[in-house]
């Protein structure tokens, strides 16, 4: 007739509900059956209380995660969620797949991917693996991309193109949120090969991260933005122009060395059927020459 308090949650005429009664073997002794019920014997099921905890805890800290989002200036867009299983030896293991892709709409983006037996323990995790592959992605003034990029994930391949402002995001999927979530607005884009969500956001991203902006180049190649913009009616002083050089034989041997074997014959049989039917021939090359004016 001794009252017991299981799990803390349990008083004098309450029942243990069907799911804390897994497990059990009513004929096992009196002492294992309590740590069984109270969830303190090591590889059994945990009690009532602590699975209620558990859950409670990953709600508070999914809802911490968005906090500290909103306090960054950052957004999050759930792209796709599915629901996946693994088969073992003992049964299938179901779990949810989330694709959330991550940005501050002014030149960070990022996507992330994870896997959860829940759908808020996936999101969240999702959210976390974004925030740790953010990327910072060149704008325009007219809030477009610097130049054409064909970004590459496995069998997906995403064109971008600059537009003019007006223009909108011309794009759809997976695409289309990544590049609003970079604050990019004008823009237009296709999709080639898979049309899975993961792999074209992926490939979004690998040709935004490769996207190099006009200071970057200028300071590569040691030259002003004007000069790369070509705003400022002058070329370059390093200008190239093209001259044709006359080749004597050994040079024109050289050159024929260079070549692969199947241009190499179709050339030498041209050469064959020229001397055939008593044409001269002078062979030349077109050579790059550096100009010494700069052209106003």
């Amino acid at each position: 007739d001794n009252e017991l308090d299981l799990a803390g949650g349990l008083g004098p005429g309450e029942v243990l509900g069907a799911d804390a009664m897994e497990g059990v073997d009513p004929e096992m002794p009196l002492d294992e059956l309590l740590a069984v019920l109270c969830g303190e014997l090591q590889g059994s099921p945990e009690s009532l209380a602590s699975q209620v905890g558990g859950e409670a805890d990953e709600e508070a800290q999914a809802q911490a995660l968005r906090r500290s989002l909103e306090a960054d200036g950052l957004s999050e867009s759930l792209v796709e969620l599915r629901r996946v299983t693994k088969v073992t030896k003992g049964g299938n293991l179901l779990a949810f797949r989330a694709l959330v892709v991550l940005g501050d709409k002014r030149g960070r983006v990022g996507v992330g991917v994870a896997k959860g037996k829940e759908v808020i323990v996936a999101t969240a995790k999702a959210v976390a693996d974004a925030q740790r592959n953010m990327i910072r992605v060149p704008v325009t003034r007219s809030k477009s991309i610097p130049h054409k990029i064909v970004g590459r994930a496995t069998a997906s391949r995403v064109v971008l193109r600059p537009a003019s402002e007006g223009t909108g995001v011309l794009a759809g999927g997976a695409t289309r949120t990544v590049l609003e979530m970079a604050g990019v607005s004008n823009v237009l884009t296709k999709q080639l090969g898979s049309s899975s969500l993961l792999n074209n956001a992926r490939a979004t991203i690998d040709g935004l991260r490769r996207l190099t902006s006009p200071r970057q180049v200028a300071e590569e190649r040691g030259i002003t933005i004007n000069q790369v913009l070509g705003i400022d009616g002058s070329l370059v002083a390093d200008s190239y122009g093209v001259e044709s050089v006359a080749l004597g034989e050994a040079e024109f041997e050289a050159e024929l060395g260079k070549l692969d074997k199947k241009c190499r014959d179709k050339l030498v049989a041209d050469i064959e059927w020229q001397k055939k039917h008593g044409r001269a021939l002078q062979p030349q090359i077109l050579r790059r020459s550096k100009t010494e004016e700069v052209a106003a």
